[in-house]
């Protein structure tokens, strides 16, 4: 691939917690950077992951995890950027009551204006977006007695994310599709899966880029 900068923007899975004990993976086996080894030495990859993020303003932890709020300041820090890469929802679902997935896609369509307006180069063009849906909840997980209204919900990212990258022409995947959170918590991601999602994010982009 040629040269490519690009932000990967999520939580504590594109950080990389380690859900067994609460460390931080090495960078050999976070996804961006397992992506990045993938793409080759054209790839400067971004990891703006951080562990809480949400898309509203919903976290009880601080507000420097309002994801929406955050944004504009981190393109801003590290344009200019040939892609954006946004894997946020999960948190979302679980920190406020009766939320929704379709009411978090809504604030997806934020974060997408938002990498379009402030990405954009000197001659006006904005970075490419890639969205990606995060996989189901784990219904095997050791929570699934209070998390049954999650699990069920978060069945629905795959479909509400595509429709939204859809109206806004940009890429989607789709991460259910090859990875699958810990049965511990239900939502993050192990050693294995992280390198199956950086593997699989490369090869999607070096098809659809090239």
């Amino acid at each position: 691939m040629s040269e490519m900068r690009i932000l990967c923007y999520g939580n504590s899975n594109t950080y990389g917690f380690n859900a067994e004990n609460g460390s931080r993976f090495s960078p050999n086996i976070r996804w961006p950077s397992v992506m990045a080894q993938h793409l080759g030495a054209g790839a400067r990859v971004i990891e703006e992951g951080c562990n809480g993020r949400t898309i509203f303003d919903v976290s009880p932890i601080g507000e420097s995890l309002n994801g929406t709020a955050y944004l504009p300041g981190c393109i801003d820090r590290h344009n200019p950027m040939d892609l954006i890469i946004i894997y946020l929802g999960i948190n979302d679902l679980f920190l406020s009551a009766g939320m929704t997935v379709t009411r978090i896609a809504g604030g997806l369509m934020s974060l997408i204006s938002i990498s379009e307006e402030r990405s954009k180069s000197p001659g006006g063009k904005p970075a490419r977006i890639l969205i990606i849906a995060p996989p189901p909840v784990n219904p095997a997980t050791a929570y699934a007695g209070y998390y049954a209204g999650e699990i069920e919900s978060s069945r629905q990212f795959a479909r509400e994310y595509g429709r939204v990258a859809q109206m806004y022409g940009c890429l989607f995947l789709d991460a259910g599709r090859v990875i699958q959170a810990v049965e511990l918590d239900g939502v993050h991601l192990d050693e294995d899966n992280h390198k199956k999602l950086g593997a699989y994010v490369a090869a999607f982009l070096e098809e659809k880029l090239e």
